[in-house]
């Protein structure tokens, strides 16, 4: 838990929302306020503002959001795991990528749920991840998940990239933008973001034409898909 005190089992859960769209973060905290055995204790709209609030209050779980201003919620989710370890984290999100739900899951994250979950629902998962449970919210995506496996860099691609990543690098190649991409993909344009972060530190360059001249120079794309080489037998 943050904080010096540890909640004790029957009595109240607090809650800390965090979200950078004010009216979002009102939404979930009047949902979660519904239910007499939760207790909002405090809210943030980015991840510098909510590891302070950390700092001063005692909570039990924190909603957070990814794609915020000044810290975005993966650098807050690595900063909350590294000095509250014990503070169950729930990701609500309006991406439904099966990729970054594993990653959020892999850097500790105790639930990732999309935010189309209906309001009369959230305290219901607070109450289960506040009983350690790890949850993923969404039919089709904790399907997708289920089969989604994570190989080593040395089995799946020259650069460690991940399958989206290198749909992501392909249509970077074909010169699409963001929000073609996005389209493209039925993903949102941060999520795009988020993936073209990743690529450009795994390959080593600093912008989106580098990665296009690397990927087609190493064949790590043809013709705007995947190419051969960027996927070694197993």
């Amino acid at each position: 838990m943050s904080g010096s005190e540890t909640r004790i089992p029957g009595t109240m859960i607090r809650v800390a929302v965090v979200d950078d769209h004010e009216l979002v973060r009102s939404g979930i905290c009047n949902a979660l306020s519904q239910s007499q055995d939760i207790s909002v204790v405090g809210e943030a709209g980015d991840g510098v503002a909510a590891l302070e609030l950390l700092e001063r209050e005692p909570v039990d779980i924190m909603v957070l959001d990814l794609n915020m201003p000044r810290m975005d919620g993966f650098t807050c989710l690595d900063n909350v795991r590294r000095r509250w370890p014990e503070l169950p984290v729930i990701i609500l999100t309006v991406d439904e990528d099966p990729e970054v739900a594993v990653e959020v899951l892999r850097r500790g994250a105790a639930a990732y749920v999309p935010k189309f979950v209906r309001p009369s629902d959230l305290g219901a998962l607070v109450r289960q991840v506040a009983g350690g449970s790890i949850l993923v919210g969404g039919n089709r995506l904790a399907e997708v998940i289920g089969n989604t496996e994570r190989p080593a860099p040395s089995s799946h691609s020259a650069y460690g990239l991940t399958q989206r990543e290198l749909e992501v690098l392909a249509l970077v190649a074909q010169g699409k933008s963001n929000s073609e991409i996005a389209a493209a993909l039925f993903i949102t344009t941060k999520t795009v973001k988020y993936h073209l972060t990743t690529i450009f530190s795994k390959l080593g360059v600093k912008n989106r034409t580098e990665a296009a001249a690397l990927a087609l120079g190493k064949r790590l794309v043809t013709n705007g898909q995947p190419g051969s080489s960027a996927v070694q037998p197993s």
